[in-house]
């Protein structure tokens, strides 16, 4: 924002400053031109006097004896001719003086130019006849060098480019003062609101923010957003304290209603009742599996904030944990594990416990609705920039492209006896590493699940994860 702000005002600028200094570098070329015109007129107008008088009297020695000092002086020799455009005083003519002289002779008007630049030329020619134009004895033809003219117009130009160049940078600099002073209060709006993004949902002390000057109207904004702030993190905090202590009050209810019901199931005799024993002891143990999935995710929320750095695992390690783990209920189920080695993959910033529960997710969902007879693939490689990209696909059943951000929400399950937390848990403890997690159909079949996390460049050591 600052530098766009920079830039459409030092654009107005520039603008601003060219409409000023053009018409005025114009207007000093045409002030040196007319004072240089005038005096060159005056003098043609004095040397037609003379020539007139010199006519009249028939002693052309006044008017030879002033135009030989007249170029002594001016380095350029005014040239007098008769009637018949023959030079009487002076010497001969070049071309641009005879068509001026014969130009005034026919009675036109031999005007010098509105304006010298610096790249006109040399010399500029002024031409008046002698005596009246209806008995005109003669002409009188200048023909004044311009190099003192054009300079003259050259250094007004360069000291208008100097103040022009000078009231820019002064300019650009109170605009530059000016914008840091009415955007700090927005630049440190977004730093506090980047901070309660990143501890909404952490226990982390709140951070205070800053004081900064800025404008009234935007102090008292990021004082609204400061409130606003401390509302919702204060709110986010009882939200997930109160899942917490829930799920806690109810896990040992649950518990002893789990026993009494296993207990219940061993008196009763096969028949009906004991059928709905059954069926209520599963809907319990799914809700204990649902309030301990609600510990887990609060548990990862509150610890969110923590930083990463320093942190690291072995993909390698963490595989081999994995497939150890899991190979077991893929054969139960009718699958195929095939884990590829990890070997040479570089470490990846994140815990060893929570790289593990993610791939938990990833393959109980694999193992649960891929179907008999699939192939659960677990591979990583290195991605483009300083990432590690992890993949758990199957070619089994598969999900539906509309179903994906779905199934990436709390508590939307595909199944009866899921919690719908899985995945979001996954999701959570991936953007905790600062990675990403995405769950896309497979090709022509299948599901696949892309992690995709930082490389870690601190030493790490293999860690075994626990048990699924």
């Amino acid at each position: 924002m600052r530098v766009r702000l920079l830039l459409v005002m030092g654009l107005l600028i520039g603008f601003g400053l060219i409409a000023l200094g053009v018409p005025l570098a114009l207007v000093q070329a045409e002030n040196y031109t007319r004072d240089f015109a005038n005096d060159r007129s005056r003098d043609v107008a004095y040397i037609a006097e003379l020539a007139e008088s010199a006519i009249i009297d028939g002693d052309a020695s006044s008017v030879q004896e002033y135009i030989a000092r007249y170029a002594e002086v001016f380095d350029r020799s005014p040239v007098v001719v008769n009637a018949l455009e023959v030079p009487r005083a002076g010497p001969a003519l070049d071309e641009a003086e005879a068509r001026a002289v014969g130009a005034v002779l026919r009675g036109e008007t031999v005007s010098a130019p509105r304006a010298l630049w610096p790249w006109s030329a040399d010399t500029v020619v002024f031409a008046q006849v002698v005596g009246l134009q209806s008995s005109a004895g003669g002409a009188v033809v200048l023909s004044p060098p311009t190099d003192d003219v054009r300079r003259a117009v050259l250094q007004a130009w360069l000291w208008v480019a100097g103040i022009v160049t000078i009231a820019a940078v002064a300019l650009t600099v109170a605009i530059d003062r000016v914008a840091t002073w009415v955007l700090a209060p927005v630049a440190q709006l977004s730093a506090d609101a980047s901070t309660l993004a990143t501890t909404l949902t952490t226990t982390a002390a709140t951070v205070p923010t800053q004081v900064v000057d800025g404008p009234a109207e935007l102090q008292q904004l990021r004082a609204s957003f400061d409130r606003l702030a401390t509302r919702v993190r204060e709110s986010t905090r009882a939200q997930q304290k109160l899942m917490a202590d829930t799920a806690h009050q109810l896990r040992n209810p649950l518990t002893a209603l789990q026993l009494r019901l296993d207990t219940l199931e061993l008196e009763l005799p096969e028949g009906p009742g004991v059928d709905q024993v059954r069926s209520a002891g599963d809907e319990v143990e799914r809700l204990s599996r649902l309030l301990a999935d609600m510990l887990v995710l609060a548990h990862i929320e509150s610890d969110a904030g923590s930083s990463t750095a320093g942190v690291g695992c072995v993909v390698a390690a963490v595989f081999g944990d994995r497939e150890a783990a899991w190979r077991s209920t893929f054969e139960l189920a009718g699958m195929t594990l095939d884990v590829r080695d990890a070997a040479d993959c570089p470490d990846v910033a994140i815990r060893a416990d929570d790289l593990a529960q993610i791939l938990d997710v990833a393959l109980s969902n694999s193992s649960r609705y891929a179907g008999a007879g699939a192939t659960t693939v677990v591979s990583a490689q290195r991605g483009a920039g300083d990432v590690v990209e992890i993949t758990v696909a199957d070619d089994g059943v598969g999900v539906r492209a509309a179903e994906v951000d779905e199934l990436m929400t709390r508590f939307v399950t595909s199944s009866e006896d899921g919690s719908g937390l899985g995945l979001p848990i996954a999701l959570t403890l991936a953007t905790k590493a600062n990675g990403t997690l995405d769950l896309t159909p497979g090709s022509p079949r299948g599901a696949v699940v892309t992690l995709v996390l930082p490389i870690s460049h601190c030493s790490v050591s293999t860690g075994s994860a626990t048990e699924p």
